[in-house]
């Protein structure tokens, strides 16, 4: 019942509504205020400059000091002659020779068989021989003392 009357309530208002606007009076427009126009952004006018250049650097294009240009290939050569006279010398180890190694299972021991000056000799992880200490058998190489410095022998 309330619903019916809510219904018949908004059908009236727009009845109401069209029969106002069919009516031939014409009422007072509002009055429409404008507002005042701003002008238009200028993207291509010239803007004020705010940067600041630092002028205290040196002319790239002038010629600074009366110095002579060093050549380039005379200072490397210089270098590599300098570098070559201060290489450690490398011992000459061609006296030793590593023929190969010797596995024992009972002492699982590794004995390396070296050739020292042409005679070969037997020797294991740790010991030593005519003044070369075996370090440890690598299987392809052997990692030796020889006057305190530790090399490396290939197998031949």
């Amino acid at each position: 019942m309330i619903l019916g009357i809510v219904v018949v309530g908004i059908y009236a208002n727009a009845v109401k509504g069209i029969v106002n606007g069919l009516k031939d009076e014409d009422p007072v427009p509002p009055q429409v205020r404008v507002a005042a126009k701003n002008p238009p952004f200028d993207d291509y006018a010239p803007k004020k400059d705010t940067a600041h250049l630092l002028l205290n650097y040196r002319d790239p294009f002038r010629a600074a000091s009366t110095q002579p240009v060093k050549d380039p290939t005379r200072t490397i050569a210089s270098t590599a002659r300098a570098a070559v006279r201060n290489m450690p010398r490398i011992e000459d180890l061609s006296f030793i020779k590593y023929s190969g190694f010797i596995y024992t299972p009972s002492s699982k021991k590794t004995i390396s068989v070296l050739s020292i000056n042409g005679q070969s000799t037997m020797v294991a992880d740790g010991e030593s021989a005519a003044g070369i200490k075996l370090v440890r058998n690598m299987g392809d190489s052997v990692k030796i003392i020889y006057k305190n410095k530790i090399r490396f022998i290939k197998r031949s």
